[in-house]
C-alpha cells in the first residue's frame, strides 16, 4: 500500500482514511482505548485502521462515524479534513427545515 499521509516531501498528500480517524478522534480529545472501547473494538485493532494496516471498510466507517460525530463519507480517502467552523455550519444546516435551507442558499448565492 502507498503511504498518501502527508510528509515532508509532500506536503499536499491526501490523507488516508486511517488518518482522517485519528485526526477526528483527536479533534474530540478521545484518547485511543476510549474509542475502541465506544466502538466496540479492540485498541490494537483501532491502531491498526489508522496506520492504515487494517483497511477502512464501509462496516468501520459506519461503526466509527457516529462515534467521532462526523459522516462516514467523511472517512473516505480523498475527503478533506473538517475543521469546527465547517461541522458547525453543517449543524445548523443539518437542523434547518427544506424550506430554510433553500432560503438560506439562496440569499447567500445573491450575495456573489
Amino acid at each position: 500500500m502507498v503511504n498518501k499521509e502527508k510528509t515532508s516531501e509532500n506536503k499536499t498528500a491526501v490523507p488516508t482514511p486511517g488518518r482522517l480517524a485519528q485526526h477526528y478522534r483527536e479533534v474530540l480529545g478521545l484518547s485511543q482505548k476510549e474509542a475502541a472501547r465506544r466502538i466496540g473494538t479492540s485498541n490494537s485493532r483501532l491502531s491498526d485502521i489508522e496506520r492504515g494496516i487494517t483497511t477502512m471498510t464501509e462496516k468501520w466507517r459506519t461503526r466509527i462515524a457516529p462515534v467521532y460525530e462526523v459522516h462516514p463519507d467523511d472517512l473516505l480517502e480523498g475527503t478533506p479534513l473538517r475543521d469546527d467552523t465547517h461541522r458547525a455550519l453543517i449543524s445548523i444546516f443539518d437542523n434547518m427545515t427544506p424550506e430554510q435551507r433553500q432560503a438560506e442558499l439562496i440569499r447567500l448565492a445573491k450575495r456573489k
